[in-house]
């Protein structure tokens, strides 16, 4: 399913902008029923950077489709004071000195978290302060980047702090208080120190009516009048029919309450009972399950979607409610509210996952632990209004009588598209209109729109200059090194000879040799750009960086990576030694990661394109296998290039390995960028010649996509790919000759 912004939804495409194009801190919130779930979506799928979703607690995790923060960041569970103790020898908190002792991060979540970028935390009015307090001190221990909030990486916080707050314990505040003025967010060390910046989507697309909408405002902000309490109150029926209104939920303050009321529902109707079992797979806490492991249903049953339908139809949503009408062991028909035709439900399935970072593709990637499946569904007589949140709904019964929390009398007629659609059970006092202060005067902090985009600018600005001094930031790879040198040390020491040879100083000497070059280039480029990101030097400052980048790609290459490969080479062939290659391998991965970096850097706005691919492992890998004349065991491209090699055609190869032809022809093409094989071994002289033209037009550094739109549907995208390639490799080998 794809997102796409409103465009008449100003906030909501500046926020966007900010998110994609520069490095603030974002708090996005807005009233129930701006879009704050579809922005997050949004980012999700569109965003370029590495990022990762987040979110308090399990249920909220699954809806956002991410992951729960304790989980991301193994935290402790109980409070977090942010400065050391003196003396402290409490077990149910951590300070500094002890958080990073108990928090258990594998090999698999520090790298996560050592290449996030963005880091998006749903649903954040129910994050403690201390909770953000603890991720800030992890990510900036585990990045070993102690100087900015959260280690470097950019945060968006998304929610609406006038619904429901953290839930603190009268023990866990005795202890916070000490440090925190309040339990909510923003009221953290980090935020104070880092403070995000605000932005409130307003379009509500919830409700229509302009006066339940300012009524509900007045509400939110603990503005409420005399006139508002009898307009509301005028909803209230003292004696509710014995049977539920129709296609209404009722709306309550405790799970007993709506449990007992959809237990009663389920009661009163006749006909059988049918269960259906929901199916977990692998790991998947039940404690987040978004509806009940086994539904009990009857004909007539009131339910309630708890997914949007994602078809071209779009016959429900998260909240629409609707009656069973027809149920077979195999099979169940429901009416949703307002159609006049059954719909027949489908099994959908919820994902329980985690974090990999992918080094072949330089990216995070989702892995899925565990699945839970079943029908989208759960009996809706009554829900209580905590569960409610993100829903709405055209007719509700709320009974807010005993509202025990800040923000839920506005959650629960938030919830509501319409003021006739409301039925209250109880009066709404104003002793239950509560809105903490706090959060009233943090929302003081809401951006000007208006001011906005001049501030767009000078941060996107601000972004590339630390995107550039980024790029050439040698200390991760000195780190790198550090370890790995440490790795190797303890393997020697187990050998009774010497079978590692590599000599790890003197390459760690030219890592760190690199390091003083790189220190004093991110100075030199300091002095052409200003902290505001303007350039005081617009014909030297491309000069400059495309002739470093071409020194850091060569002596990276020539000095560290060759080596680093032909160590692992010989290795290969030696008895018990296969963690040294491991290691070495993952060193020389880091290398390359660091390599594309510098050959992909793009900075228009500073003059400099991306050079294009001149160093590429596989590249440099298909050169090994030319000379060598041996194709390693288990590596597919290497097979696929000796069966072509032997004179096998495309066709006959895809149909021995059991592969499709568009990916022999992908692994073919990563050797014409070699050399290993030409382009004429593949395609027509006078094909290579047309598509040739088109790319020289458009320029080598253009998408594929481009060169497929001037071409036709006459071409295919692995012909421009080996074409592509080879104008590469003639690139490399010009670029190579006069450096």
């Amino acid at each position: 399913m794809s997102f796409a912004p409103d465009n008449g939804n100003t906030a909501f495409a500046l926020a966007a902008d900010f998110i994609n194009h520069t490095s603030r801190h974002l708090f996005l919130t807005g009233k129930a029923g701006t879009g704050k779930t579809t922005f997050l979506k949004y980012i999700k799928e569109k965003t370029t950077k590495k990022a990762v979703v987040a979110a308090p607690t399990g249920v909220a995790a699954i809806n956002a489709g991410g992951v729960t923060l304790h989980s991301l960041f193994q935290l402790p569970f109980g409070p977090y004071l942010p400065v050391p103790q003196q003396g402290f020898t409490t077990t149910i908190a951590t300070d500094p000195n002890s958080l990073m002792k108990q928090v258990r991060l594998n090999g698999s979540k520090r790298q996560v978290l050592q290449e996030l970028e963005l880091l998006i935390i749903d649903e954040v009015s129910m994050l403690r302060c201390d909770m953000l307090d603890a991720i800030d001190k992890i990510l900036r221990s585990v990045r070993r980047n102690y100087q900015e909030a959260f280690g470097g990486v950019q945060v968006l916080f998304i929610g609406d702090l006038y619904q429901l707050p953290p839930v603190v314990q009268g023990e866990e505040w005795e202890l916070l208080q000490t440090c925190y003025s309040g339990p909510f967010f923003f009221q953290s060390k980090v935020i104070q120190e880092a403070p995000p910046l605000y932005i409130e989507l307003k379009k509500i697309y919830r409700q229509n009516e302009q006066h339940f909408i300012d009524i509900l405002n007045r509400v939110r902000n603990n503005l409420v009048n005399d006139n508002d309490l009898i307009t509301l109150n005028a909803r209230h029926i003292s004696h509710l029919a014995e049977t539920h209104p129709e296609n209404t939920i009722t709306l309550t303050t405790h799970n007993r309450k709506a449990d007992a009321l959809n237990s009663a529902g389920l009661e009163k109707l006749e006909g059988p009972l049918y269960t259906f079992n929901g199916v977990i797979a692998k790991e998947f806490n039940e404690n987040a399950l978004p509806t009940e492991l086994t539904l009990r249903l009857k004909i007539g049953a009131q339910v309630m979607f708890i997914k949007n339908d994602t078809g071209d139809e779009r016959r429900y949503y998260n909240g629409k409610l609707a009656v069973v009408t027809k149920i077979t062991p195999e099979e169940i028909l429901v009416l949703p509210d307002g159609d006049t035709v059954p719909l027949k439900l489908e099994k959908e399935t919820w994902k329980n996952i985690r974090y990999n970072y992918n080094k072949e593709k330089e990216g995070l990637e989702e892995e899925e632990l565990g699945s839970f499946t079943q029908y989208p569904i759960r009996l809706a007589w009554a829900v209580t209004i905590h569960k409610s949140q993100g829903l709405t709904f055209e007719k509700a019964v709320i009974d807010a009588g005993q509202a025990f929390a800040p923000g839920q009398v506005y959650v629960a007629l938030s919830r509501c598209t319409s003021l006739n659609g409301i039925i209250l059970l109880s009066k709404i006092h104003l002793n239950a209109i509560a809105t903490d202060p706090q959060v009233i005067a943090f929302s003081a902090n809401e951006s000007d729109l208006d001011t906005l985009p001049n501030l767009l600018e000078v941060e996107k600005k601000r972004f590339d200059r630390i995107r550039i001094i980024n790029l050439f930031d040698w200390q991760p790879l000195v780190v790198g090194f550090e370890e790995f040198s440490k790795e190797i040390a303890s393997i020697r020491l187990l050998q009774t000879k010497t079978v590692v040879d590599l000599e790890v100083d003197k390459l760690f000497e030219k890592v760190l040799e690199q390091k003083q070059v790189a220190d004093k280039f991110i100075l030199q480029l300091k002095s052409l750009i200003t902290e505001e990101g303007d350039v005081l030097d617009k014909e030297l400052l491309p000069k400059r960086l495309s002739n470093g980048i071409n020194w850091f790609l060569k002596t990276l290459y020539e000095d560290i990576i060759k080596p680093l490969h032909q160590e692992a080479r010989l290795l290969e062939k030696k008895a018990r030694v296969k963690l040294a290659v491991k290691l070495i391998i993952e060193m020389e991965d880091a290398c390359w990661e660091k390599t594309n970096q510098l050959q992909n850097a793009d900075f228009p706005d500073y003059g400099h394109t991306a050079l294009g691919i001149l160093y590429s492992k596989t590249a440099f890998e298909a050169v090994t296998v030319k000379k060598s004349g041996k194709v390693p065991k288990g590596s597919s491209q290497k097979e696929t290039l000796e069966m072509f090699k032997a004179g096998n055609s495309v066709a006959a190869i895809a149909e021995t390995r059991g592969l499709t032809q568009g990916t022999i022809h992908g692994h073919l093409a990563q050797f014409v960028l070699t050399g290993a094989i030409e382009a004429k071994e593949l395609l027509p002289e006078s094909r290579i010649n047309e598509i040739a033209i088109v790319i020289k037009e458009i320029g080598i550094a253009a998408s594929s996509t481009l060169f497929k739109e001037r071409l036709g549907v006459g071409y295919s995208f692995d012909e421009i790919r080996i074409v592509l390639n080879e104008l590469k490799f003639f690139q490399r080998e010009k670029a190579l000759t006069n450096s």
